[in-house]
Parts: C-alpha cells; structure tokens; sequence
C-alpha cells in the first residue's frame, strides 16, 4: 500500500509540473476525527485543493497505520437551513482501494452554535455495507507526520 500512497504523490507532482500550476493556488487542509460509536477508530484526513484548475485530491490514514489511503472528491452542496439549521455544507469522497472504489466519506458541518464538534464524518464500507460515525477531534495535535493523538 506504501506503493499506492508513493504512486499517487509521483502522479500530482507530475501532474503540477505539467500543468505548471502556481503554488499559491493550491490549499492543503488536515483534519483529525474519532469514532462516536462502537469500538474507538481515529483517522486523519488530508485534502488538497486547487482553486484555479478546480481540482481536489486527497488521502485518509487510520491511527497505527502506515498506510495512505487514496480518496477522490465527488461532490459538495452547500448550507441549507430546515428551520434548525440541522443540515449544512458537506462533501463527499470516494475512497480508493486496491484499484477500485470501496467506501466513501461524507464530511458535514452539523447543527448551528455548537462549535467545533458539530464538524462530522460518516464513513461507508461498500463491500461490508456498514456505516461508521466520527467528530472532529479536537485534542489532537497536528504535527508535519500528521495528527498527533492523546490517549
């Protein structure tokens, strides 16, 4: 898998170079969730965007893994208020595995007023179709080998 995570970072370099994109339009966003149901699961989502070529790439790491999971942006909406500001801005990921798409993320900002754990991920595992839940974690320490997470 180190393969897959090694390939994709050559493949947007390359893409970047022939595209001769500027440095200052690309964004890079990191962000560290944990499980709010069942047995405790923590990943880190890393997300890279280019506003002039409307572009966005990424990957997902899981805590205690060395491997880098490829996700694709599939689509975003945009706030809509039901009265109780229940349903907000989200975006929604495809993940990549073994050369075929196995799950997807939906990152959402939930609820109004309350903060930063009304940011949430739903993760779907097509082959098992299971569905997990995550928060945004917001004890986690972001470091340049990723989220540094406290026990």
């Amino acid at each position: 898998m180190k393969e897959i995570a090694k390939t994709m970072a050559i493949m947007i370099f390359l893409c970047l170079q022939f595209f001769e994109i500027v440095r200052a339009d690309i964004s890079n966003e990191t962000a560290c969730y944990v499980s709010s149901d069942g047995k405790p699961a923590r990943f880190e989502f890393h997300s890279y965007h280019d506003s002039g070529r409307k572009w966005s790439g990424g990957f997902v790491r899981y805590e205690h893994s060395t491997e880098s999971v490829p996700v694709i942006f599939i689509s975003s909406t945009m706030a809509s208020d039901l009265g109780e500001g229940i349903l907000e801005p989200s975006s929604k990921w495809l993940e990549i595995s073994r050369g075929r798409i196995s799950g997807e993320y939906v990152f959402m900002r939930e609820g109004v007023g309350t903060g930063v754990s009304g940011y949430v991920a739903t993760y779907r595992n097509y082959e098992k179709n299971k569905a997990r839940n995550f928060v945004l974690d917001p004890a986690a320490g972001f470091e340049e080998s990723g989220c540094k997470w406290v026990n």
